[in-house]
């Protein structure tokens, strides 16, 4: 049995920099929108990522490979 996987996201390291979100809209889509992407960065009140949440994600690795601070990583489930 193939084992499936998913990309996960660890907020407290996320700079809320969109890069994951732009690429993600751009190899999805071909246009640099982060309201197309699969991923959508949920903010607390102070302001900071508080949770990052994938829909519909196709798990290509493409956010994983680009996020500058290594937020996002892709597990098997």
């Amino acid at each position: 049995m193939e084992k499936r996987k998913k990309v996960v996201g660890d907020p407290s390291k996320c700079s809320s920099c969109i890069t994951c979100q732009l690429v993600c809209s751009f190899r999805r889509y071909g246009v640099f929108n982060p309201a197309k992407s699969a991923i959508q960065i949920i903010y607390g009140d102070d302001c900071l990522p508080r949770e990052i949440v994938f829909k519909d994600c196709e798990v290509c690795g493409e956010c994983v490979i680009n996020c500058p601070r290594g937020a996002l990583a892709i597990v098997e489930v």
